[in-house]
C-alpha cells in the first residue's frame, strides 16, 4: 500500500516555483558568508520553510526594488532629456560645442594628415594586362603561401 502512495505522489505535477507556466527552474551555485548562512539556518527553523525558499523571495524582493529604482532613474533621465530638447530642439548648442572641441584638438591629431597638391596621373585608357594571364585558383594559392609564411 505504500508503494501505491509513493507512485501516486511521483505522478502529480509540481507546480512550477514561479516564473511563467511550464519554466523549469535552474539550480545555481552562491557563495554564501558563515554567518549569513547560519542566520539562513536559524530563519529556516523559525519560519518552518526551506532555505531555498527564503533565498528565493529574497532575490526576488532585491530584483523588484533594483527594477523600481532603475525605472525612477530611466524617468529622471528621460524628463532631463525632454528639457534639453524644449531649450535646444535642434542641438544647435551641443553641434556648437563639438565642432569647438574637434577644432580645439586638430592640430594634434595624426590622422588628419597634412593637405598635399600633386599632378594628376593620365591612366592608360585599356587596363595593364599581366604577361602571363594567372587564373583565380593560382592566385589564392599563391597569396595563401605567402600569408602561412
Amino acid at each position: 500500500m505504500a508503494a501505491k502512495r509513493r507512485s501516486q505522489r511521483q505522478r502529480t505535477p509540481r507546480k512550477p516555483l514561479g516564473g511563467r507556466a511550464g519554466e523549469v527552474p535552474t539550480a545555481i551555485t552562491v557563495r554564501l558568508a558563515p554567518d549569513l548562512r547560519r542566520h539562513l539556518n536559524f530563519l529556516r527553523g523559525v519560519l518552518k520553510r526551506p532555505v531555498n525558499k527564503l533565498i528565493t523571495e529574497a532575490v526576488e524582493g532585491f530584483v523588484q526594488k533594483q527594477n523600481q529604482e532603475l525605472r525612477a532613474d530611466l524617468k529622471d533621465l528621460l524628463t532631463q532629456i525632454e528639457n534639453y530638447n524644449r531649450q535646444d530642439p535642434k542641438f544647435d548648442k551641443a553641434f556648437q560645442q563639438w565642432e569647438e572641441a574637434e577644432a580645439g584638438f586638430g592640430h594634434a591629431d595624426p590622422a588628419e594628415g597634412v593637405r598635399v597638391r600633386t599632378k594628376a596621373v593620365k591612366r592608360p585608357a585599356t587596363p595593364i594586362q599581366p604577361a602571363t594571364p594567372i587564373k583565380i585558383k593560382e592566385a589564392q594559392s599563391l597569396v595563401r603561401q605567402l600569408l602561412n609564411r
